[in-house]
């Protein structure tokens, strides 16, 4: 596993690669080394936003600062962006939720 392939330093923060899983039964966090994307399963389906605002807010809950879609918006890929975090920082704490 190897997290940090998933996380690009910005001048001002992170860019992390994802791949979104909507409508799971169970929510989970794990890296994809073949896509080199971290996959994230959520309840919410694909429609009406409610896949995308699980993911911000999964997110924006683990790091404690605003997080917002990059890319992909309409794509289970997606890019997200969070501001003033260390990319070291970053892909310590996504691997803590995935033990």
């Amino acid at each position: 596993m190897n997290v940090n392939e998933a996380v690009r330093k910005t001048l001002n923060g992170v860019l992390i690669d994802v791949e979104v899983v909507p409508g799971a039964d169970k929510k989970g966090l794990f890296f994809d080394g073949w896509r080199k994307r971290i996959k994230i399963k959520v309840k919410g389906r694909a429609l009406k936003n409610e896949a995308n605002n699980d993911v911000l807010g999964f997110f924006s809950k683990l790091f404690d600062r605003k997080v917002k879609i990059f890319s992909g918006e309409h794509s289970r890929k997606k890019t997200l962006f969070i501001e003033n975090i260390n990319p070291d920082d970053a892909v310590r704490k996504i691997g803590e939720m995935m033990k």
